[in-house]
């Protein structure tokens, strides 16, 4: 039998996962030094330390890049795959679950990362 849904449908299935599978993160907030820069960041971490997700707050000195969002490869990935969503929905996606479930306005555009160690290393909880 073949089952048909809409976009919308989807959207809310992978809002609901994603509150599941990450829902209860913890954010860290933290002012980071560049060799030229400083942002305020805030990551939203695992228990685990993995970090998740992160946001610039604020543009402290240097290039303005308040508001964007870097979602690890990992959840990327598994939208991109799993939910079969092309890189404008899972933006979309990302910018709707992270405003309702953490409050985080004025998204510019949610980018892939990879995680760092020495970034890692640096987050305590």
């Amino acid at each position: 039998m073949k089952v048909i849904i809409t976009d919308e449908q989807r959207f809310n299935v992978v809002i609901k996962w994603l509150n599941r599978k990450f829902g209860s993160l913890t954010p860290i907030n933290k002012v980071e030094n560049s060799s030229s820069e400083k942002f305020d960041i805030t990551y939203y971490v695992e228990y685990n330390k993995n970090i998740i997700f992160y946001y610039i707050n604020e543009k402290i000195k240097g290039k303005d890049y308040k508001g964007y969002l870097h979602i690890s490869n990992k959840v990327w990935d598994i939208l991109r795959t799993s939910f079969y969503m092309e890189h404008d929905e899972i933006q979309e996606v990302l910018r709707v679950w992270t405003n309702e479930t953490y409050n985080i306005k004025n998204v510019k555009r949610p980018y892939i990362y990879q995680t760092p160690q020495y970034v890692l290393d640096k987050v305590e909880l």
